[in-house]
């Protein structure tokens, strides 16, 4: 499946750029710092809602783990909307539970 979803991120993109579009609400599939829409170079903002023990296999065994993963998809000068759970330091992708 993350081929399949691979493709069609890849094809998006192509609709974008074909059509001239200006903006778009982007939806990640697992997240974070490998997802393949995490391509974008300056997104208006980007967001992490709450985290769950899933796609261990990927993006690590622990909730740590996971929330260092989702980080990735922060961007430096770009605003981030984040569930209240979350607070991170400096090193904006060092992201630590209350």
């Amino acid at each position: 499946m993350p081929g399949y979803f691979r493709f069609l991120t890849l094809m998006a993109f192509h609709v974008f750029l074909e059509n001239r579009v200006d903006a778009t609400v982007l939806e990640v599939g697992i997240g974070g710092t490998y997802d393949c829409t995490n391509v974008v170079p300056r997104p208006i903002v980007t967001g992490i809602t709450s985290l769950g023990i899933d796609h261990v296999s990927v993006l690590g065994k622990t909730i740590e783990e996971i929330a260092w993963q989702k980080g990735g998809i922060f961007k430096v000068y770009t605003p981030t909307l984040y569930d209240y759970i979350f607070c991170y330091n400096e090193d904006h992708r060092n992201l630590f539970l209350h």
